[in-house]
């Protein structure tokens, strides 16, 4: 009887003790949170500004100095043997052609160290020369429209296709060319 006395008295202070004492229970998981990083599946746009530019500038690169009624063929649908289709833009075309007129002056004015191909697409003054000036003015203003037409069939920039044309400009000048350097400083090509 002792036992059970003992043990009816133990209870309530288990009970207590149960009610009272608090088992903490720590977890050490560590979230860090989840970077999701977009998969970027680019289509190479300078390929398609490239060949935008081949074929508007095509005749243009291919006439000899001083010749600019030396072009190369345009078939029916006003593409190039050899390049992709380009289709009529009057806005673009009558561009080109005032840039084919030019072509000799310009010509002369770079191998006489007037002009030069400017890093950006454009043409550069690397001499005062009033008349070389007006002619890189209009010259630069044709390259413009030339590069907007092709930003907009391209879904692309106007300064992206300036930059591609600059590349080429640069790739194709001779010797003696007066070019400018990525920074902006220039120099005659090699």
């Amino acid at each position: 009887m002792m036992n059970r006395k003992l043990l009816w008295s133990l209870v309530p202070a288990a009970a207590f003790y149960g009610c009272t004492h608090q088992i903490e229970t720590k977890n050490d998981i560590n979230l860090k949170p989840i970077e999701i990083k977009p998969i970027h599946i680019t289509l190479d746009v300078n390929v398609k500004v490239d060949k935008a530019l081949d074929s508007s500038f095509g005749e243009v690169d291919k006439a000899p100095a001083g010749q600019p009624g030396a072009l190369t063929p345009v078939m029916a649908d006003g593409a190039k043997p050899g390049t992709e289709a380009r289709p009529p833009n009057p806005v673009r075309d009558a561009a080109l052609a005032r840039i084919k007129e030019r072509l000799p002056k310009i010509d002369a004015f770079k191998a006489a160290g007037v002009l030069g191909e400017g890093n950006g697409g454009f043409l550069g003054l690397i001499k005062d020369h009033p008349e070389a000036k007006a002619l890189a003015e209009a010259e630069n203003g044709d390259r413009w429209t030339i590069y907007q037409e092709i930003s907009k069939a391209r879904n692309t920039t106007p300064d992206l296709v300036a930059k591609r044309r600059a590349l080429k400009n640069l790739e194709r000048a001779p010797a003696g060319t007066w070019v400018q350097d990525p920074d902006g400083k220039w120099r005659q090509k090699n």
